[in-house]
């Protein structure tokens, strides 16, 4: 997205750029001027992420044009062996996170993507 002209980019997810590669690549984006915020966050929930766009708003972050929701909580199990909390946890961050996403952001979005894959679910 960088390389198509964009200059601010929120990045979510639950466990916030712990990696070393994830670290590297904020490193890289902010020296091409990319404005980058990259917390620690659930997205699934609806108060929470309301919170962050209001911050956002207010700290003079543009308008969101666009989301990529790539929502993910690996339940590692062959079907036949996967508990319900196990299948809750990973549906709650596919379903909740896309539903949320799609109530708070602005309407005219220039793009709405949500990416998934069966196996990230039933393993």
């Amino acid at each position: 997205m960088a390389d198509c002209g964009a200059k601010y980019l929120i990045v979510l997810s639950q466990s916030g750029a712990v990696s070393k590669a994830a670290n590297d690549t904020l490193i890289e984006l902010k020296a091409r001027s990319v404005s980058i915020f990259a917390p620690k966050f659930d997205v699934a929930s609806e108060l929470a992420l309301l919170k962050m766009l209001d911050e956002c708003a207010c700290t003079g972050v543009p308008p969101i044009k666009g989301c990529i929701d790539v929502a993910l909580v690996l339940q590692d199990a062959m079907f036949e062996n996967i508990t319900l909390d196990q299948w809750d946890a990973a549906i709650k961050a596919k379903v909740y996170t896309a539903w949320n996403l799609h109530s708070l952001l602005l309407k005219d979005l220039d793009f709405f993507i949500l990416l998934s894959s069966l196996a990230g679910i039933v393993g």
